[in-house]
């Protein structure tokens, strides 16, 4: 397998939250992503800023093209257009993740990190970590869960964290509120994370035997 990165000028996309850069694969071009978590909790970058995206990137640039490199020579033997780096890829800890190639669009887990929220390293650190908990821990294949973050204004001018967890399926929903104090610590946001997965799930039940029940009036 022959691989080769053009040096030509990363890009940021600002529906993905993703710097883009490119591969050359077997004389195939392949979009590469990397994501802004993976650049923050990794490469050093401040914030879920463009400029500090990109300037990470830059700066490590060797690397990140290095573990791209290793995730194609991985990978299934078949034609990609893309290949998205997270941070479970630059990871030592152990995870339930496994990360293949050709798997990245359809994902079970999304997120969305709205408005100030990303420019606030205090909450944003917490944030990463709990979609971190979500996404290798608890979202499995065959669902499919939107976990979005919303800037709420707190006492004093603090800003708050309001997360919405959504099963796309049923469309059942949970919302839970958050200070800086509490994603700062670890274990109370983590724990708070996973009491809100089970009300989701009680919740996705629910709407589940709704419908069976439904189904059922209308096949008598």
């Amino acid at each position: 397998m022959n691989i080769y990165f053009p040096p030509v000028e990363p890009e940021w996309d600002d529906d993905r939250d993703v710097v883009k850069f490119y591969a050359i694969l077997d004389r195939k071009t392949v979009v590469c992503l990397i994501s802004v978590e993976a650049l923050m909790m990794h490469f050093g970058a401040i914030g879920m800023t463009p400029q500090e995206s990109l300037r990470a990137f830059r700066t490590h640039r060797a690397k990140i093209e290095q573990i791209a490199s290793e995730k194609f020579q991985r990978g299934q033997k078949k034609p990609i257009d893309e290949l998205l780096l997270r941070s479970s890829d630059f990871e030592t800890r152990s995870t339930n993740a496994t990360s293949t190639i050709g798997q990245d669009i359809d994902q079970p887990f999304s997120k969305r990190v709205v408005g100030a929220l990303k420019e606030n390293p205090w909450l944003l650190s917490g944030i990463i970590e709990a979609n971190f908990v979500l996404e290798y821990d608890l979202v499995k294949p065959g669902t499919h869960v939107d976990a979005e973050w919303n800037p709420i204004p707190g006492p004093n001018g603090e800003l708050l964290a309001q997360l919405t967890l959504t099963d796309v399926e049923t469309s059942a929903s949970v919302k839970q509120l958050y200070s800086g104090d509490d994603l700062s610590n670890l274990s109370y946001a983590r724990f708070s994370v996973l009491r809100l997965w089970d009300d989701l799930l009680r919740k996705k039940g629910k709407k589940q035997m709704e419908r069976v029940q439904k189904a059922g009036v209308s096949g008598e």
